[in-house]
């Protein structure tokens, strides 16, 4: 629901999604893929802060970058966008897997790309968890996260356009 964003402001502040194998969050095998989500960082965001990851998938962003990877046979492979977030700016992030290719989008502008070989490899654990805003590990999310949108189709900007704007709640 817009307009509700979550504030994620500490370790083991986090959504748990549980078990996602077999779930429609299962994206083994898959070639197109988007998520998308509207952010602001309230604080540096130093190290890796999550803002959605699977186990197959992690979308974060590192040292205040946007950053991707997939997941691949040998590993993730992925990229760190050079341009960073600035703290209280609203941003929507994308990263889109298509034509054997990962990009990331910063307001739907491309902001880095990498070749990635194969569809997305099973996971490594068969009790792959979902996280969204920081993970078991206490990578938490500095800031905001709204509308985060998961899509098995390529948009070829990142951003669904029924998405216009980011409106943060004071909910924590």
């Amino acid at each position: 629901a817009y307009g509700n964003a979550r504030r994620f402001s500490t370790v083991n502040h986090f959504v748990n999604f549980g078990t996602t194998l077999g779930s429609k969050l299962d994206f083994q095998g898959m070639e197109t893929l988007t998520i998308e989500a509207a952010v602001r960082l309230t604080s540096n965001a130093l190290d890796q802060h999550i803002i959605f990851e699977n186990g197959e998938v992690q979308f974060m962003v590192s040292n205040n970058r946007p950053s991707a990877f997939i997941r691949q046979a040998g590993g993730f492979l992925g990229l760190a966008s050079e341009q960073t977030l600035s703290v209280g700016t609203n941003y929507r992030l994308a990263m889109v897997l298509a034509n054997d290719k990962l990009t990331l989008f910063i307001d739907g502008v491309p902001a880095g790309a990498v070749t990635i070989p194969a569809p997305i490899a099973p996971p490594q654990f068969t009790t792959l968890q979902g996280f969204m805003g920081g993970n078991i590990f206490g990578n938490f999310f500095p800031g905001y996260i709204d509308n985060v949108r998961i899509s098995d189709v390529a948009r070829i900007d990142g951003i669904d356009p029924q998405i216009v704007s980011f409106a943060p709640t004071q909910d924590s």
